[in-house]
């Protein structure tokens, strides 16, 4: 009992009144008046580990450290949401991400596959950083970093299960040639668009390659306040491109 203190109260109510905090090895030494009441303090428990924050996808944008004030490098929430949903991941899934930018997709796939790996590819060596800083942050040690302008550095990867491109720097042909290449049996290539160009390529390359392949046009529209009341303020629309071999239709 060597952890436990004692608080001796003497006399209480009388003229030698007395309240003492002692150790017990004190206590034993000790002259106490006959009339006491005695408390037995034990060893304060640890404190309970903090619980973590619950982790639901869509983390918005000022999660991340990304670099401002260009926020186009970061992938907005709901777009990362859906995108994210059409690669069809599983927990030990194999996901590349082309184009990394700020590495918000990377992350939040690596935060749904706890026993795979992403890839991080990305050929700015700012936002290369800025990636890292992320993984560091949110603590996903399966994401590797790759400085990279792919397709280059992709043959060194293992083969993917899923593939975002989320940027292509002009060379979306080469890359889903790659990818499709090394994709896995029910692999899903997911690539964000932002203009009726880069979608028409997307699909003239999905055909083809033979892929089979849908889209869609997403249209988000974020309230802010104004003046007391409540408007809405639109983000750029995003086209989303799946496309797969054929052995099913994408999830």
């Amino acid at each position: 009992m060597g952890d436990y203190e004692a608080i001796l109260c003497e006399d209480l109510g009388g003229p030698r009144e007395r309240v003492a905090r002692l150790s017990l090895a004190t206590l034993a030494e000790y002259d106490a008046h006959p009339l006491n009441t005695l408390i037995l303090l034990g060893p304060r428990a640890a404190p309970a580990p903090a619980r973590p924050r619950p982790w639901t996808p869509g983390l918005p944008e000022e999660a991340f450290e990304h670099r401002t004030p260009r926020l186009g490098l970061i992938t907005k929430r709901e777009v990362r949401v859906l995108s994210l949903s059409r690669l069809a991941l599983r927990e030990d899934s194999v996901v590349w991400d082309i184009g990394a930018g700020s590495g918000s997709v990377s992350i939040e796939a690596a935060l749904l596959v706890p026993h795979g790996r992403v890839f991080a590819v990305e050929k700015n060596a700012e936002d290369v950083e800025i990636v890292r800083a992320n993984v560091r942050k949110f603590g996903v040690p399966h994401v590797t970093v790759v400085h990279a302008t792919a397709p280059d550095g992709l043959e060194a990867l293992p083969d993917p299960d899923a593939v975002f491109v989320g940027g292509s720097g002009g060379r979306l042909r080469e890359i889903l040639r790659v990818a499709t290449a090394r994709l896995t049996a029910h692999g899903r290539v997911v690539v964000n668009a932002i203009t009726l160009e880069a979608l028409h390529e997307t699909v003239a390359l999905c055909r083809e390659l033979g892929l089979e392949h849908e889209a869609i046009l997403v249209s988000i529209a974020r309230s802010k306040p104004l003046r007391g009341m409540l408007s809405f303020e639109a983000l750029n629309p995003v086209y989303i491109v799946t496309a797969w071999r054929g052995e099913g239709r994408a999830a």
